[in-house]
């Protein structure tokens, strides 16, 4: 499972479980990507009276057009913009999935939409190496107000999107360019398809906001930009969900103001420490009343689900929330943002104040509180410490860890334990590794990847190299002795290794040779000498082996993260 997450700073903490049995799901994500297209056409007329508008874009010969996906399923989206004297866009259209068919012969798909529902798009068809998009009528949403220097259209299926641009630069030759009429055929691939793209209702680096709309009431602006709105603003998501979810929706008339049963207090008082990584108090579920970091595995959030889905809860659950009411799909979403973020007190987190309606400041940088390390005997817990991204930015680093669980025999019991002699080198001294049955990985919000390798080659952690080419200097990274140097072999008792302390955060990508860059030892080979054996995008993810079988580690090694952020606040 793999997450886009986008953060101030990058942390994982990896929990292996010895024998623990605990079955949970996760919500997968994908790799976004761009690809630019050649434009064979795009018509816009806005002359006249709205409902004689229309718009065409059309593309062929080319190949992949379709991306790999079912629009139906994966969700597809449609965005048009002019840049220039006379600027303008498209919202965001949002196509509605019910419209899709597969094309006759399997090829592809069709969109048909006679009334243009969702922003005035009437047909799509989709091919393997076709894309034409028509529109018109009174839901078409840019009306071309002058000439313009080049025209861009972006057509998104899922993560994935086209783009085609309409300009000198491509060749593009236009036979109408003026008020109300625009007309241009022929344009060659762009060199890549643009970052940031405002109205795409993705925030990316460069822009303050991006909801994909046009209302200038709601904090954001259609030029990307976080002003002052007209309705409640609140301090944070947190206090924003207790008025708006809680309050307004009649949970807390239930719990807190009458008695109930379950004895759930949600009052503004109390309602944030009874939720977080608190058990549920149903007999029959065995999960917190919130999960940071996992929707999927959170009480509450089933609860609500079922009430906007309309879906019917296992046997013994109980009942939707609220009762007798249908829970707003944009709320459920929020409440999926907030939770997936981390389930912060403090702070507002990206997309929740469209969401709940109502007023939030910019979106800040939210952390996700490591979990419980488990029990000794039970598993083991490794951290990664943290590094810093300034505001407005990106960056990929490979940070070195140290761990021996030999000097605690009670963190791994005997039976638990095999010989594996010379299988991980240099680092692994007793030639013992660890079986383990179970991982979970959890992670702040905002990392684009986090993959965790074991290096089995013949250096020791403490070689030193020159440049990158080591695993050191290893130093405190955060708290009190935070930049003072640190041994890595010298182990906390009862955790294994040395908190805090690791290697730089050496600037690469994905801990290999790649465009001039080094990390490691000289025999550090990503993936030959340094498999990897956990990774995610996601901020919670779990893997659980069927009965009986087990996984291998070193009871002693050297483990690197490979972290790749995105900081998309202005805070370093």
């Amino acid at each position: 499972m793999f997450l886009l997450c986008r953060a101030i700073l990058c942390r994982g903490w990896l929990l292996l479980g010895l024998g623990l049995a605990l079955v949970g799901a996760t919500r997968a994500g994908a790799h976004d990507a761009s690809y630019p297209v050649a434009g064979t056409l795009v018509s816009i007329e806005t002359l006249g009276s709205p409902a004689t508008w229309t718009f065409r874009f059309q593309t062929a010969g080319q190949t992949g057009l379709n991306l790999g996906h079912d629009p139906a399923a994966d969700g597809a989206a449609l965005l048009v913009r002019g840049l220039g004297n006379n600027p303008g866009r498209t919202a965001r259209i949002e196509l509605d999935p019910a419209h899709w068919s597969p094309a006759s012969g399997g090829a592809g798909f069709d969109y048909d939409d006679p009334s243009g529902s969702r922003g005035g798009v009437t047909a799509i068809a989709l091919r393997d190496d076709t894309l034409v998009v028509d529109g018109s009528g009174e839901n078409w949403t840019w009306e071309v107000a002058g000439s313009q220097d080049e025209v861009w259209v972006h057509f998104y299926v899922d993560e994935e999107s086209l783009c085609a641009r309409f300009s000198e630069e491509t060749n593009a030759v236009f036979f109408e360019n003026t008020e109300g009429e625009l007309l241009a055929l022929y344009a060659d691939p762009p060199g890549s398809c643009p970052e940031p793209v405002c109205g795409n209702a993705v925030h990316e680096i460069g822009e303050e906001c991006d909801d994909g709309n046009f209302d200038e009431e709601d904090g954001c602006t259609s030029e990307c930009v976080v002003v002052g709105c007209g309705t409640v603003e609140y301090a944070s998501t947190w206090e924003a969900i207790q008025d708006v979810v809680f309050d307004q929706q009649g949970c807390v008339f239930c719990h807190g103001e009458i008695p109930v049963s379950n004895e759930l207090d949600l009052r503004p008082s109390v309602a944030y420490d009874n939720l977080i990584n608190v058990p549920s108090p149903n007999f029959f579920s065995p999960l917190d009343l919130v999960e940071p970091a996992e929707p999927a595995l959170s009480f509450l959030y089933q609860k609500l689900e079922a009430s906007t889905l309309g879906t019917t809860l296992e046997s013994g659950l109980g009942n939707s929330m609220p009762v007798g009411g249908t829970f707003p799909a944009e709320y459920l979403e929020a409440m999926y943002d907030w939770i997936r973020s981390g389930a912060p007190e403090t702070g507002v987190v990206e997309g929740t104040a469209e969401n709940l309606a109502t007023c939030l400041g910019p979106p800040t940088p939210v952390n996700v509180d490591p979990p419980e390390a488990p029990a000794p005997g039970v598993g083991f817990q490794l951290r990664q410490p943290p590094w810093e991204l300034p505001g407005e930015s990106e960056d990929e680093i490979c940070m070195a860890t140290y761990y021996d669980l030999t000097q605690d025999p009670s963190l791994v019991p005997a039976e638990f334990r095999v010989d594996c002699p010379g299988l991980y080198g240099a680092n692994n001294p007793s030639d013992q590794c660890l079986l383990y049955h179970r991982q979970v990985l959890v992670q702040d919000p905002h990392s684009h990847h986090s993959i965790i390798h074991i290096y089995q080659g013949d250096y020791d952690v403490n070689y030193s190299g020159s440049g990158a080419e080591q695993f050191g200097p290893f130093t405190y990274k955060g708290g009190e002795d935070a930049g003072e140097s640190c041994d890595p072999t010298a182990i906390e008792a009862g955790l294994g290794y040395n908190p805090g302390c690791s290697g730089p955060a050496v600037r690469t990508v994905a801990c290999t040779n790649a465009v001039g860059m080094v990390y490691g030892p000289p025999d550090y080979v990503n993936n030959l000498n340094s498999p990897s054996f956990s990774g995610s995008q996601e901020p919670y993810y779990e893997r659980e082996y069927a009965d009986g079988v087990y996984s291998l580690l070193p009871l002693s090694g050297v483990v690197t993260f490979n972290s790749h952020a995105f900081n998309l606040t202005t805070t370093d």
